[in-house]
């Protein structure tokens, strides 16, 4: 008689043991190649990350060889020179220049004489090797720096486009018309954007009327224009001058329901009481765009002049100020009768595309053709009229001091005390 045996306790339990170290070995396995795919992806990110940055920077390296091929440019003709084929180096450069402008060509590495790849027709920036091999011969190219593309156009433009910063809160503007006639603007638009903000730092400023729905407030604006004759000193840009220039002062505060136009008859006034401080704040109408950013626009309406006669003589300027040193985006754009009038000679756009290995980047930069940051004073002493304001300051000028010759005894020798 045959008698069947029963597992012991002791097989089972060595079964079950088997199984643990299966999953365990699988949970392990799973666990790693999460954490691989984790690194590999962030590697990745980050090199990716790198190759844009690198790609932006290239971009921009074009953009700046841009700001050379238009200073020359400018420089000639500043000489008096005139583009023609085949003239002297100016001459030559100009011919050139105006060609690749009007055919909106990419080979900005043509007119400057640059070294280009015969591959794709970049100009190389950078070209760094991966040398983790001894033998040079198979080194290969681990990042190559590159513009693959430039254009300029320093014609007309709709709108002149700038950023005020802290560092850099003035822009007088020359409001200089694509048909030479300056008398056609009938209306000066600006339009100011910024993000809400919640404080103003240290300064002491009356925030009440600027606060918008969700509590907060971006900074006013202020806008001189001035119109003046074909050469003029700083001093006539006074606030105080009535000699030789035509001149308003526009104090933009912004608010959640102020207007958006300002009308001829308005701006004579405020001409009138721009030497004074009667003039005060002009409520201005903003609107949130989109996250908590706003924008602000009002519609300043010119008169033919502001004391009588014509316009089509003068200079015609504008002074846009950020008066608290806030970052504000500000767009200024010229109307008449017949919609917008270009500007022309003020400003020059830059479309650069630059490329890091073959990662892509495109930038575009606004370049001011004229002197837009004057040495105009960002700020002023003033006293009232009565006997009790005084000041025991003593403060020095110069006149026609621009160096200090060591020979004199780096000393300016016409300084006078006020």
């Amino acid at each position: 008689m045959r008698v069947e045996k029963t597992p012991t306790l002791k097989t089972k339990q060595g079964a079950a043991s088997f199984y643990i170290v299966i999953f365990t070995t699988l949970l392990l396995s799973i666990l790693t190649m999460s954490f691989i795919r984790i690194m590999l992806a962030e590697t990745s990110r980050t090199t990716n990350d790198d190759l844009a940055q690198s790609a932006y920077d290239s971009a921009l390296a074009g953009v700046e060889d841009a700001k050379i091929a238009i200073i020359k440019y400018y420089e000639c003709k500043n000489d008096g020179y005139k583009a023609e084929k085949g003239g002297n180096e100016c001459q030559d450069f100009m011919y050139r220049f105006e060609k690749f402008v009007k055919d909106s060509s990419c080979d900005l590495y043509d007119l400057l004489g640059r070294v280009k790849n015969d591959d794709d027709l970049s100009t190389t920036i950078q070209e760094v090797t991966n040398n983790s091999s001894s033998n040079t011969e198979t080194n290969s190219s681990s990042l190559v720096q590159a513009y693959t593309c430039v254009k300029i156009n320093d014609g007309e433009l709709d709108n002149y486009t700038t950023t005020l910063k802290s560092s850099d809160r003035i822009r007088v503007v020359p409001l200089k018309t694509a048909n030479g006639d300056p008398d056609s603007v009938d209306t000066l638009v600006v339009t100011w954007s910024g993000k809400g903000r919640t404080e103003l730092g240290t300064k002491n400023v009356n925030l009440s009327r600027s606060t918008m729905d969700d509590g907060k407030y971006i900074p006013p604006v202020v806008v001189d224009i001035y119109q003046t004759d074909e050469t003029f000193t700083l001093g006539e840009l006074s606030v105080s001058s009535n000699v030789g220039t035509d001149h308003v002062s526009l104090f933009l505060q912004p608010t959640k329901d102020g207007s958006t136009i300002i009308d001829k008859s308005s701006v004579l006034e405020l001409a009138d009481k721009s030497a004074t401080s009667e003039h005060g704040e002009i409520a201005t109408k903003c609107s949130n765009t989109n996250d908590s950013k706003y924008s602000c626009t009002m519609e300043i309406e010119l008169p033919a002049t502001f004391e009588g006669g014509s316009r089509a003589e003068d200079t015609f300027i504008a002074r846009v100020e950020t008066p608290y040193g806030i970052d504000t985006d500000v767009t200024l754009v010229m109307k008449g009768s017949n919609g917008t009038i270009a500007f022309s000679g003020v400003q020059a756009v830059v479309d650069s595309t630059g490329r890091a290995n073959d990662l892509y980047r495109r930038v575009e930069a606004r370049i001011d053709l004229s002197d837009t940051t004057y040495p105009y004073p960002e700020f002023a002493l003033q006293l009232n009229d009565d006997s009790n304001s005084t000041t025991s300051k003593n403060f020095y000028v110069t006149n026609n001091c621009w160096y200090i010759d060591s020979g004199v005894g780096n000393t300016c020798p016409n300084s006078n005390e006020l």
